[in-house]
């Protein structure tokens, strides 16, 4: 749903920027089809902190909100992701070893 209520934003900027939307709980539940009236202010306060809009008394699970949370840590750098491509290149030489998993 976070997709959808992304483009919902959207299309709000562009039609009608004031007023308040209908976006779609992110909670995750396959059975959940509620919606929550924001702001586009609101909503866009939600978005860049990656916090989802949730209908009253829902919640997401843990689990879900540590795969979704790609913030660097509190103090430091966000670690780098890993590639294939990262592991063609040993550090101590400047050429490349070789296609990955060869």
């Amino acid at each position: 749903m976070r997709v959808v209520n992304a483009q919902i934003y959207e299309l709000a900027l562009e039609v009608r920027p004031e007023g308040s939307w209908h976006f779609w709980c992110e909670c995750g539940s396959a059975d959940c089809f509620e919606n929550v009236l924001l702001d586009l202010a609101a909503y866009s306060t939600l978005h860049d902190h990656a916090e989802p809009v949730l209908a009253a008394g829902h919640s997401v699970p843990r689990s879900r909100l540590q795969r979704r949370d790609t913030r660097a840590p509190a103090g430091g750098e966000a670690q780098p992701q890993r590639n294939r491509r990262a592991r063609t290149q040993d550090p101590e030489r400047s050429e490349p070893l070789g296609p990955p998993y060869s």
